[in-house]
């Protein structure tokens, strides 16, 4: 888009960016999760993870309950972000000019 003072900007999708990050930070908890569950790797981290997240801990439900968790946690983030990137791109560049 182009902006009346000149410069140009790309609008993103808070919905997509956030259905995005989501899924990859639901994805990442899930893989940590059994990781310790399965070969002990990443433990201290978990036990850290899980003080925040209640029911996230190494095991097969626990990397599950942390998913849902990412795709939850991950979805918000991604769409405040992307709502605020579009919000401060418009009050920068201003609105298109007709």
């Amino acid at each position: 888009m182009m902006g009346k003072n000149g410069c140009t900007f790309a609008t993103l999708s808070p919905f997509a960016l956030g259905l995005a990050l989501g899924v990859i930070k639901g994805v990442c908890l899930i893989v940590l999760a059994y990781a310790a569950w399965i070969f002990g790797f990443g433990m201290p981290m978990v036990e850290h993870v899980a003080s925040y997240y209640h029911g996230y801990h190494a095991s097969f439900v626990g990397g599950l309950v942390g998913g849902v968790y990412g795709l939850v946690g991950g979805f918000i983030f991604g769409y405040v972000y992307g709502f605020l990137y579009n919000f401060f791109m418009h009050r920068c560049c201003g609105k298109d000019s007709e």
